[in-house]
């Protein structure tokens, strides 16, 4: 069985990684800012449509049609889980579960 052979790394592809790793991070910290004022702004749609859309749950302003609507449910599986068979089975199956490998990057020194 043939060895496979190590790439070719350097300087610079470990100093991008890490300029990557913050840029990713930094857009994350971004994103999840974004996220808090749609909340805000979404939480009062919500309650202007609770409030003016009677019924139907459903208002037309500004030239848009705003609706709370019903989607399938999703199940919580852990939580359901952990109902059907118990805290010691649900802890069972996440400590056997296999370990997962990441990269670590840290400057030396």
């Amino acid at each position: 069985m043939a060895k496979t052979a190590a790439p070719n790394v350097n300087k610079n592809d470990i100093e991008r990684w890490l300029e990557l790793d913050a840029l990713r991070k930094a857009k994350t910290r971004e994103a999840s800012d974004l996220k808090k004022e749609q909340d805000a702004i979404g939480e009062k749609l919500w309650t202007f449509i609770e409030v003016k859309g009677g019924k139907a749950r459903s208002v037309e302003r500004s030239g848009y049609v705003l609706a709370i609507c019903t989607a399938k449910g999703s199940v919580a599986w852990k939580e359901e889980f952990v109902k059907l068979k118990g805290t010691e089975a649900a802890e069972e199956i996440s400590a056997a579960a296999e370990p997962r490998e990441y990269l670590s990057v840290e400057k030396k020194g």
